[in-house]
């Protein structure tokens, strides 16, 4: 697990030629931490941002030519100025760019009920509810 921005780095630049048919799931949790962080520390942002795009870039390569999914999760921050409040994920417009599906996960009512919302590819808006128990998710069917 890297311990700064730039070891996150380097580990995406090895991912290729670290990942052999042996990996099934790569999952980063999450992948914006370390970028707030350097975000946090540097005034060089267009430096932070081209590395996250390449970091993205490596990752989505080494998925790709080695037939494995990678899951990346994000921090997310409020916008409360906005009409209805909303949470967006943190450099979301590159994640996005690199991503080939993209689930947004919203909590609904009753509590403890989630709605998983498909953004991306973009079709028909898929909405579906789902509860966390015991023995795991709980469908609730199509929103």
């Amino acid at each position: 697990m890297p311990s700064s921005f730039s070891e996150q780095t380097v580990f995406a630049e090895q991912l290729v030629s670290l990942a052999s048919g042996n990996i099934k799931l790569v999952v980063f949790d999450s992948m914006t931490s370390l970028y707030r962080e350097e975000l946090a520390t540097t005034k060089e942002v267009f430096r932070a941002n081209r590395e996250l795009n390449r970091q993205l870039g490596f990752i989505k390569e080494a998925a790709a030519s080695h037939g494995f999914p990678a899951l990346i999760l994000s921090q997310v921050y409020s916008v409360v100025d906005a009409e209805e409040p909303s949470v967006i994920p943190v450099s979301s417009r590159l994640l996005s760019y690199w991503s080939d599906i993209v689930l947004r996960l919203d909590p609904a009512s009753p509590t403890g009920v989630r709605m998983a919302c498909l953004e991306k590819p973009r079709r028909s808006p898929t909405r579906w509810m789902f509860r966390i128990g015991a023995t795991g998710l709980i469908d609730l069917g199509l929103a």
